[in-house]
């Protein structure tokens, strides 16, 4: 867990509130290294309540958005969340 990285998702504005739990809930399960486990998807999935298309649709939401998403999505590896 990433307690900057949690308060840097919860800080983020614009954002759809489904997609704003996702951030929040990867924030939870990234490491320092902004690195997550290769089940984040079941995890989000189980925490959030959501569907596992609902997921992935707000995962490709936040990628668009150009908001930090960890590499195991396909997105870049970037070095901080955009506030």
């Amino acid at each position: 867990m990433s307690v900057g990285l949690i308060d840097s998702a919860i800080k983020i504005d614009g954002l759809k509130p489904t997609d704003k739990l996702i951030l929040i809930l990867l924030a939870n399960c990234t490491n320092e290294e902004k690195e997550t486990g290769a089940f984040v998807q079941d995890y989000l999935v189980e925490r959030s309540g959501l569907t596992r298309n609902e997921v992935d649709r707000a995962i490709e939401r936040l990628i668009k958005a150009v908001v930090w998403v960890p590499p195991i999505f396909g997105a870049p590896r970037p070095t901080e969340l955009r506030a």
